[in-house]
């Protein structure tokens, strides 16, 4: 039997996902590995080559050859790339060097509730009871994860 249409779509979103969330949570362990023998700088710099030809060769395959990027939209797009990515990934890159790459992984997990909160003010997105309640969830999750991990409450294989 053979799949077609909205049953592959779905498929294939949920197996991209699960991708990105292996290959997500891998980084912070590899990266960590990485800083064992190369300097921040040259670790990013290796890292953004691979990721540079990876999407290009992505958006040509997807696109069929035609971008359909205007040269208007190439400066809010690098601006974009800076701030969203490079300088996360440098100052995640700092992190994981100074500590430990699950605290790295525990922090980041903090994205979402930073952008449900950034977009209220800057985008003007309403934020209502439930989402509030969602950004303190997450929030205490993290928290509880790090105290835990980090804390007087540190698991371990004798206390269950």
């Amino acid at each position: 039997m053979t799949m077609s249409g909205p049953e592959t779509s779905r498929w294939k979103a949920r197996a991209a996902g699960v991708l990105a969330v292996l290959f997500w949570g891998a980084s912070f362990a590899w990266v960590k590995v990485g800083l064992r023998e190369f300097e921040p700088i040259s670790l990013l710099t290796i890292r953004f080559a691979i990721g540079t030809v990876v999407v290009w060769l992505l958006a040509l395959w997807t696109a069929r050859g035609r971008l359909g990027i205007r040269p208007a939209d190439l400066a809010p797009l690098v601006g974009l790339g800076l701030i969203g990515v490079t300088l996360q990934q440098v100052l995640q890159t700092a992190g994981i060097l100074r500590g430990s790459a699950s605290a790295a992984a525990w922090l980041s997990s903090l994205a979402p509730a930073f952008i449900v909160l950034l977009a209220w003010p800057l985008l003007g997105e309403a934020l209502g009871a439930g989402g509030l309640a969602g950004v303190g969830l997450v929030t205490a999750a993290m928290l509880m994860g790090v105290a835990r991990t980090y804390g007087g409450g540190r698991a371990s294989a004798s206390s269950g």
